[in-house]
């Protein structure tokens, strides 16, 4: 079954996505040949730092990655003060919708929850022009709870 599209064939691209694992050390980076399919960020959110005495701005940005087997998902934690406070990233990789849906609804994973910025993320990923209607369908079949 087809998954992408002709705009995704023509823009697929070796792209490097960053992630600040501990387990990963020696490898910081992955270099995938993806396309990103969505990226949206948080409202900054200001927080006064007594020990520093000065106020420091922290949001979150998703950004979804495809290639052509999987999905990879970019969770980055940033700073208005990267000096200071560096980006922190982490990364899902997921084949299935499913598997992200999964994850999200897992009350032990602390990995991702629902909120409003994943909700936005899920929208965007409706609206994508690198996904078929049939993808776009898998979407949004696995954000519906089968027991209701």
């Amino acid at each position: 079954m087809q998954i992408t599209t002709k705009f995704f064939d023509e823009d697929l691209k070796v792209t490097v996505i960053d992630r600040s694992s501990q387990r990963n050390k020696s490898r910081p980076k992955i270099r995938r040949k993806v396309v990103l399919i969505a990226e949206v960020e948080s409202d900054i959110k200001q927080e006064y730092r007594e020990g520093m005495n000065t106020t420091i701005g922290f949001f979150t940005r998703f950004r979804l990655y495809r290639s052509t087997s999987k999905y990879y998902l970019q969770i980055s934690g940033i700073s208005t003060e990267a000096n200071v406070f560096p980006i922190k990233n982490k990364i899902i990789e997921f084949v299935e919708p499913q598997e992200l849906f999964n994850k999200i609804c897992d009350e032990n994973d602390k990995t991702i929850w629902w909120s409003p910025l994943t909700e936005t993320l899920i929208d965007y990923v409706l609206e994508s022009q690198y996904l078929t209607e049939f993808e776009k369908k898998r979407w949004y079949n696995s954000m519906i709870d089968d027991e209701e």
